[in-house]
């Protein structure tokens, strides 16, 4: 686990390198999703910015099924909207209750921020 969160703090190193040097957002959350995918190996990752109303929506993915690119929550619902409200990662292993992807078996969730815009991020690692 330790390892995984050492692997996390690099990629938000590489991140934000990649933020200081991409002009286009659509293209930035495209690398970005890219980047999370390759450095953990995860069969899913997806990125959700919040809107002017407090609802988080997925706005890249790459491996999400229909159903989970289409998922909604509010700043403090569900394990993404408690992410972006208190600011801190979960690491989740087995099947999550409520979850948006019942096939995840590992998750990583990580808040940050897209400018003044609250974001979680949301990558399975590994599905069963």
């Amino acid at each position: 686990m330790a390892e995984r969160f050492r692997a996390l703090e690099r990629t938000s190193r590489d991140l934000h390198a990649i933020i200081r040097k991409e002009r286009d957002p659509d293209q930035l959350l495209e690398r970005a999703t890219a980047q999370l995918a390759d450095v953990f190996g995860a069969d899913g990752v997806s990125i959700m910015l919040a809107d002017a109303h407090g609802e988080l929506s997925v706005r890249t993915s790459r491996g999400l099924s229909d159903a989970a690119k289409l998922d909604r929550k509010r700043i403090g619902e569900g394990i993404s909207g408690t992410v972006a409200q208190t600011g801190r990662s979960m690491l989740l292993s087995g099947q999550v209750q409520g979850g948006s992807d019942p096939t995840a078996s590992e998750s990583m969730i990580a808040p940050m921020r897209a400018g003044a815009r609250l974001a979680a991020r949301y990558a399975p690692l590994a599905r069963a």
